[in-house]
């Protein structure tokens, strides 16, 4: 019985882990797809769920970004990278977002 125990608390744990998660990798698969738009849209949703989901974040500065959206994507890279943490996939958008601007002493400081 133990042993059937701890598989019944692994499953529960990965069915309510996992549903978290979907959204954010509905949204991903959206962003890879080259449906930027309704990635976007869908990150906005989470965000408006969860405003501290640093994948959220992610998926959306890179949707921004291949919006041509670079002043949305700096804003809310800067956000997520002075609010949540300081993630790599962060700094890259801050970056780029700032050379798509003419900001090249900025994106070289990313």
């Amino acid at each position: 019985m133990p042993g059937r125990n701890k598989l019944g608390l692994a499953l529960c744990l990965s069915v309510v882990l996992g549903a978290g998660a979907q959204v954010n990798t509905d949204a991903l698969i959206l962003y890879r797809e080259g449906e930027y738009e309704r990635a976007r849209t869908a990150c906005m949703a989470e965000l408006e769920a969860d405003s501290g989901n640093m994948e959220a974040y992610v998926v959306l500065t890179w949707s921004l970004v291949a919006l041509g959206r670079y002043a949305d994507a700096e804003l809310y890279a800067t956000r997520a990278y002075e609010r949540i943490r300081k993630d790599p996939r962060i700094v890259e958008t801050l970056g780029e977002a700032a050379y798509h601007q003419g900001k090249n002493d900025q994106a070289l400081a990313h």
